[in-house]
């Protein structure tokens, strides 16, 4: 089972060891990014919805590697489609 080094990692680092720092920031980078697909599909809210999505990949991560998730990737896809409809803008 492949664990998730990420949050164990920062979970497990002292909190003045710089790999926290790296960690938290590739996680705003992932949320940033997921910001930034949002504006580009012209969603409302997408600074909120980067979030949400941010926290969604997060858990399906950990969920995996605990091993917790059959259906990840399928029950992720179909949470992101409701999240879309629900946030797309009428231009």
């Amino acid at each position: 089972m492949t664990v998730n080094r990420p949050v164990n990692a920062f979970a497990e680092l002292d909190e003045s060891h710089p790999g926290r720092e790296v960690i938290m920031e590739e996680k705003k980078w992932l949320k940033q990014l997921f910001t930034t697909l949002v504006k580009e599909l012209g969603l409302s809210e997408p600074e909120s919805m980067g979030e949400q999505l941010l926290v969604l990949h997060e858990g399906m991560m950990v969920t995996y590697s605990m091993g917790l998730s059959a259906n990840g990737v399928a029950s992720v896809k179909e949470t992101v489609k409701m999240m879309v409809r629900a946030h797309v803008t009428d231009a």
